[in-house]
């Protein structure tokens, strides 16, 4: 699906690298805006939890069936209507007058978002230059992550003159790369025909949103919870069923007999999960436990995507020439698995050095894993089904985020209370007033609320210690859990070529 030409511009890669980053900015821009959003529209407490969420829902449900649309009606025109969809979604999120019109342009926007990746991320193929899709690769991670990285920064600073100019700020993004589409990207041949199998698509969507959404409350889990999971199982199972019997299928199963798409899911999930578990778990333990501002939080990851945007290039270089995919997704595990065994290190009070050394090595890991997962994925997708592959790339990394999400959060939170009450427990305190001092503590997290008493000030003392005592064992079960996915890739991918040549 190469179309290498003179006409091919340039600067195609880097706009689609800048498309991609403005749909990964917006969660977190939108995370942001979120408690004065929720203030402002006097939104019900329940409600909050579904306006975090319904964009990651109304992503995983449509994402698919937005790549096979745009195989079916032309790339170019599907990425230009979700782009003009998503600053009009935006618009409406930031004049929403109720709870319920916000929910509506996050959920729209989400939607939008997820056809905006996907086509960006297919795109890549068809300007990359003959034997150059390694490099490409590299150069679109890079320009996402940067693009990510100052959105976000713009975003949170918007959010705090106003909740309603952060979203203004996607829309304004979104026309600008909208002007340059015409300009700089080709027009891509449809691909495909026949009935859309709206069947397989419907149930897919149940077969995703389900999950995630029982991994969301996986701390909590309750007959909703477990309902969901097996809801979403019937679901996958009727998923395939359909595809394995209907005549037109939309996703060719027979890629999960394939050891290089299984590589590149492990792959996906590994990186993505890292991601989730570096970013958001440091940023807890910095604002609960060394009590550093949000700003100092958002500088100091910093070295993750710098470090990121680097090794994103050099290893799409690399596989440009003709280093195998196997060998930098190895290297790439390695190092996530070096970073989170360094913060295993951790103590409360003692060296901050983990900190930098982690997020350099993982900020480095999970971009140079990124390149050869997002080139198995488009050298490994039929021509007929080319946006349904390409697309479930996002499918996959929202999956291992959830679960890096969830999994983490777990451990730590029951390690943590299980250390609470036995370091209080062995302080001598009674079954009643270590209840009480539970509630001190959830108080503190929740209000960021100190009591002066005794009591107070020895169960917060506790909660730090048991709650940097979980992160540090956590992270070790991290460092193990991203080695063994190392192994795996290296024995799926065992004997693989270079992928230079695929174009």
């Amino acid at each position: 699906m190469s179309m290498e030409s003179a006409s091919v511009s340039r600067w195609a890669v880097p706009l689609l690298g800048v498309a991609g980053g403005v749909a990964m900015a917006d969660p977190n821009v939108a995370s942001t805006a979120l408690v004065e959003a929720s203030r402002g529209l006097a939104m019900p407490t329940s409600w909050i939890p579904v306006a975090a969420s319904v964009e990651n829902y109304s992503t995983a449900a449509t994402v698919v069936t937005t790549g096979l649309l745009a195989d079916r009606l032309g790339r170019r025109r599907v990425f230009m209507a979700a782009l003009a969809l998503v600053a009009a979604s935006e618009l409406l999120t930031a004049a929403a007058p109720v709870s319920l019109v916000y929910l509506l342009g996050r959920a729209i926007t989400g939607i939008a978002m997820g056809a905006i990746f996907g086509a960006a991320f297919a795109y890549v193929r068809a300007v990359a230059k003959q034997g150059q899709l390694g490099s490409a690769l590299g150069v679109f991670g890079a320009a996402a992550t940067v693009t990510m990285m100052v959105i976000s920064l713009m975003g949170g600073g918007l959010a705090s003159l106003g909740w309603r100019l952060a979203f203004c700020l996607i829309t304004v993004l979104a026309l600008l790369v909208l002007a340059l589409v015409p300009r700089l990207l080709p027009p891509i041949p449809t691909v495909g025909s026949g009935p859309a199998d709206i069947g397989g698509q419907i149930l897919l969507g149940i077969a995703v949103v389900l999950p995630l959404y029982a991994l969301s409350r996986a701390g909590t889990p309750g007959p909703a919870v477990w309902a969901a999971l097996a809801v979403g199982v019937i679901a996958f199972i009727g998923f395939v069923m359909i595809e394995r019997l209907g005549s037109h299928p939309f996703f060719p199963l027979g890629l999960f007999r394939d050891r290089n798409y299984l590589a590149a899911i492990l792959m996906g999930l590994g990186w993505n999960m890292a991601q989730a578990i570096l970013v958001l778990q440091l940023a807890n333990l910095w604002q609960y436990i060394e009590g550093w501002s949000t700003m100092t939080v958002a500088l100091a990851t910093l070295p993750a995507y710098v470090f990121g945007m680097a090794a994103s290039v050099y290893a799409g270089r690399r596989v440009s020439a003709g280093v195998s995919p196997r060998t930098v997704a190895v290297i790439g595990f390695a190092l996530m698995t070096v970073g989170f065994a360094v913060l295993a290190w951790y103590r409360d009070g003692g060296s901050l050095w983990p900190f930098p050394v982690a997020l350099v090595l993982v900020g480095m890991g999970t971009q140079a894993v990124s390149v050869p997962y997002g080139a198995l994925i488009v050298q490994v997708a039929p021509r007929q089904y080319y946006g349904p592959v390409t697309s479930s790339r996002t499918t996959i990394g929202q999956m291992g985020y959830a679960v890096g999400l969830a999994g983490a959060t777990v451990l730590i939170d029951r390690m943590t209370t299980d250390g609470i009450i036995a370091r209080l427990q062995v302080a001598g305190v009674s079954p009643t007033r270590i209840a009480e001092a539970q509630s001190v503590i959830s108080l503190y997290v929740e209000a960021g609320t100190e009591e002066t008493t005794q009591l107070a000030r020895l169960a917060l003392q506790n909660a730090a210690q048991s709650y940097a005592q979980a992160f540090a064992t956590t992270m070790g079960v991290v460092a193990a859990v991203m080695l063994v996915m190392g192994v795996g890739v290296a024995l799926l991918l065992r004997g693989r070529s270079s992928a230079s040549s695929a174009s």
